[in-house]
């Protein structure tokens, strides 16, 4: 081998190494800079890569799994009628879960309105039938006297009150309550559940790490979310692409931190009454990497969000349809 050899081989290895310093600093780059446009190329590529990793773990969930879905189905509408269901429907359904001996409930329902009482709602459809008949008494052929049937449906409007037996029920048992978090100022409906704190029994800041904040909600009303003591957002925002690939853990409104309806319920499930923040030194001050929940870790951007692991498509999980679970065509030992 001659000089001019050696001297072609190290500039041709110079040139490669200098047009990797180039790409990683590329890269780099883009990713720092705060521009959508500089960020996108590198965005759609992560994306791209990601989904085919993910595809290529796509299995059945084939162990015995603690998770399954009460599915509102359109068999479970054909049944039951259409949504929403009376609440002493739901209120059978969790007390049939509870007697299957299923641990924890995620509701993933806001009710954000009182139900009509059945006997309250047909006192006052008698009122104005009784006031027609004041002004008009030719349009009946005998005088109408509804005062009696009033006085009944007022004695009986406590046992055919639907709400109450929803909380009744919730009250024995461990459910928790979803509700929408949201950027519109305007809207803050119903009752939040208590934010988190942490193992000395402090509310966590939402200045301790890199939390979404939002600026209103939709949440049950305050009977329901009291009755149920617990309570996780369900909102989950899309990438760029709108595709949702990660899950939001913890979100932030007025200064305080709450959990999303899986995190919560996974924390019913393990008994946690708190989370522990985990979180590293890096050059920009203190960033989260994880959660502690009950001694169980999990990884989570500096955002608390989680990549979701995608088993399958739908119906990878176990779906029963609530009109089963409601009249009992189960096996208790399948949940």
């Amino acid at each position: 081998m001659n000089r001019f050899t050696v001297f072609g081989s190290l500039e041709a290895k110079w040139i490669q190494i200098s047009l990797g310093f180039l790409c990683t600093a590329l890269i780099f780059s883009l990713n720092i800079i705060d521009n959508p446009i500089a960020k996108k190329p590198i965005n759609t590529t992560n994306f791209v890569v990601y989904d085919f990793i993910s595809s290529l773990h796509l299995h059945p969930y084939k162990e015995i799994t603690k998770v399954f879905v009460v599915d509102i189905d359109d068999y479970s509408i054909g049944k039951e009628g259409r949504w929403p269901w009376p609440r002493d429907k739901l209120a059978t359904i969790l007390f049939n879960l509870q007697n299957a001996g299923v641990v924890a409930v995620g509701l993933d329902i806001i009710m954000t309105n009182p139900e009509i009482n059945y006997a309250i709602g047909l006192k006052d459809k008698l009122s104005t039938i009784s006031e027609l008949v004041s002004i008009n008494p030719n349009a009946a052929k005998k005088e109408f006297s509804s005062t009696a049937l009033e006085r009944l449906l007022e004695k009986l409007a406590p046992e055919v009150d639907n709400d109450q037996l929803l909380v009744q029920t919730m009250k024995n048992y461990d459910v928790t309550l979803g509700f929408l978090f949201h950027n519109l100022l305007s809207t803050q409906n119903g009752l939040l559940p208590q934010p988190l704190i942490n193992a000395e029994q402090q509310l966590i800041s939402p200045k301790e790490f890199d939390v979404r904040y939002f600026h209103g909600y939709n949440a049950s009303l305050a009977l329901f979310m009291t009755s149920a003591g617990h309570g996780g957002f369900v909102t989950n925002v899309p990438d760029s692409d709108d595709i949702i690939r990660r899950g939001q853990l913890l979100g932030s409104i007025d200064d305080k931190v709450y959990a999303s309806l899986a995190l919560m319920s996974a924390m019913r499930f393990l008994l946690a009454e708190h989370i522990d923040l985990k979180k590293h030194k890096t050059l920009v001050g203190d960033t989260l990497y994880g959660l502690d929940v009950a001694g169980t870790f999990v990884p989570t951007t500096p955002q608390a969000e989680i990549l979701i692991p995608f088993w399958g498509l739908q119906f990878t999980l176990p779906y029963i349809s609530a009109t089963d679970i409601l009249h009992q065509n189960f096996a208790a030992d399948n949940l």
